[in-house]
């Protein structure tokens, strides 16, 4: 085995279990049933933006507020009922009216297609060379069943031209298609080979000290690069270690510079 793969490999061995997941909004995804997961997910990683206390907070009313069924809730109310437990809660830059009518969009949508799944299949294009494109036509159909179109401003779901990573929605696809000890995978039947690296600061300076880029801002090219950058070692499954290395760093653990300078080595 290549030993920078090797690397790797022991690196995800080590975190890439659920008991590392805390604190973390998929948490909500792991423990709800798998009829659910796949609402839950998009709304604990639509608002995962912010302190990790604070993401957990919202998402926890939210969920709260839904008897922790999300999806059997919005098929079974009404708007208006949406409207009246939603619509006096906000978060940072998201007001009550955005999360009204994000909820009520993602009601249209399983009602239109019958999960989110199916809506996302009618956007995929297996030609395409990642997801990164087949994301933006479900983040746009979403918008749309939410009442906003191409360039209305939202905090939850990116435009349809965006050039930024798309962190958060790629994150979701992540933890949608990827199967193992913390992905829970409830979408069957999706390249894994497609996927992105959700990037944020912290995987930015990562694909840096790997040396998979030398851009200095996070963009949908970048996040490209750095995915390029893991598919020399996992071609059919780049995204199989993104856990692994940014749980370590967020849980504080002193790996980053003793990792790099073994990388440089080999």
């Amino acid at each position: 085995m290549n030993n920078r793969l090797k690397m790797l490999e022991d690196l995800y061995e080590k975190y890439n279990d659920a008991s590392f997941v805390h604190p973390d909004p998929l948490e909500y995804v792991l423990k709800c049933p798998d009829s659910e997961k796949e609402v839950t997910g998009l709304i604990a990683s639509s608002f995962a933006y912010g302190r990790v206390w604070a993401i957990l907070k919202i998402v926890g009313n939210i969920l709260e507020k839904m008897n922790s069924t999300p999806r059997e809730y919005l098929i079974n109310s009404s708007n208006e009922d949406i409207k009246h437990e939603f619509e006096n809660m906000e978060y940072r830059f998201t007001t009550g009216t955005e999360i009204v009518n994000f909820l009520s969009g993602i009601k249209k949508t399983l009602k239109e297609y019958g999960s989110l799944q199916e809506c996302f299949v009618s956007c995929y294009d297996n030609t395409e060379k990642n997801i990164f494109n087949s994301a933006l036509r479900f983040s746009k159909k979403l918008r749309e069943a939410s009442g906003f179109f191409d360039k209305n401003r939202m905090s939850l779901l990116p435009e349809p031209e965006s050039t930024s990573p798309c962190k958060r929605l790629i994150l979701y696809f992540r933890w949608m298609i990827r199967k193992d000890n913390v992905d829970p995978g409830c979408w069957e039947g999706l390249d894994k080979s497609k996927l992105l690296v959700p990037l944020d600061t912290h995987m930015l300076s990562i694909g840096q000290m790997l040396g998979f880029t030398r851009n200095r801002n996070a963009s949908a090219k970048t996040a490209e690069a750095i995915t390029e950058g893991f598919a020399q070692y996992n071609p059919k499954d780049p995204a199989k270690y993104d856990f692994a290395l940014t749980r370590s760093g967020i849980r504080g653990d002193n790996f980053i510079s003793d990792f790099k300078e073994e990388w440089i080595k080999i």
